[in-house]
């Protein structure tokens, strides 16, 4: 029987969590034992779950890399971009027909990438009129700029950068008649906070469909130009 202050995994509902490489952000063990979550997953699928499901399910989705944060049952097909595997795209120069996707979904993969500034300008380009763009970086909120060397640095898994809070600024420019609001949530078992931009070509899909639910959070709105 679990306790009443026991924490749950709420992608799995997992009790037990262990460090394996590393600590959480407070030293808290992130690695849920069960599903193999860490932070960015489970603050992430806590954000979608806010999200109805009638407004999933009408679309097609690309992801990223493989990650587990987001439900893909929930949509109406699921497409995984994995680098280096049978499906490899390459994000400055996505092989796909413009406006092929409704959601497209980036989990810690733009650092990977040398140029940022084209890859959301190719992203933009195979989303859809209604679609929604999920990017999600490592730490944001803990740096105040980004700093960017230029090249993938071995030492910290072949990153280009490190991003700051600054990152729509930085982005603005790719931005042109698309909108982004900013998402702050908390991996509720390691009180680590992660933020996530979706970015549309419509104010009235992040506002009407996505925003209704999920302007309860502390958001920010921001306009391209």
């Amino acid at each position: 029987m679990k306790s009443s202050n026991q924490k749950i995994c709420n992608i799995c509902g997992g009790s037990e969590f262990d460090s394996k490489f590393r600590s959480s952000r407070f030293g808290d063990p992130p690695h849920c034992i069960k599903c193999g979550s860490g932070e960015r997953q489970r603050a992430i699928r806590k954000i979608y779950d806010k999200i109805p499901k009638e407004i999933l399910k009408q679309y097609k989705a690309l992801q990223f890399s493989n990650d587990e944060s987001v439900n893909r049952n929930a949509f109406a097909s699921f497409e995984i971009s994995m680098y280096g595997g049978d499906n490899s795209l390459d994000m400055m120069n996505i092989e796909r027909e413009n406006e092929s996707y409704d959601w497209i979904i980036s989990n810690h993969v733009l650092e990977h990438i040398a140029d940022d500034i084209l890859a959301i300008q190719e992203l933009l380009r195979i989303l859809s009129p209604r679609g929604v763009i999920h990017i999600n970086i490592p730490n944001p909120a803990y740096n105040l700029e980004t700093r960017d060397w230029g090249y993938p640095d071995p030492k910290i898994h072949e990153h280009y950068r490190h991003y700051g809070s600054d990152f729509l600024l930085r982005v603005d420019r790719a931005l042109t008649s698309a909108y982004a609001i900013q998402v702050v949530e908390i991996d509720d078992i390691t009180d680590t906070l992660e933020l996530v931009y979706f970015i549309s070509k419509s104010f009235n899909v992040l506002v009407q469909q996505i925003g209704r639910s999920l302007l309860k959070q502390k958001c920010v709105v921001i306009r391209g130009k």
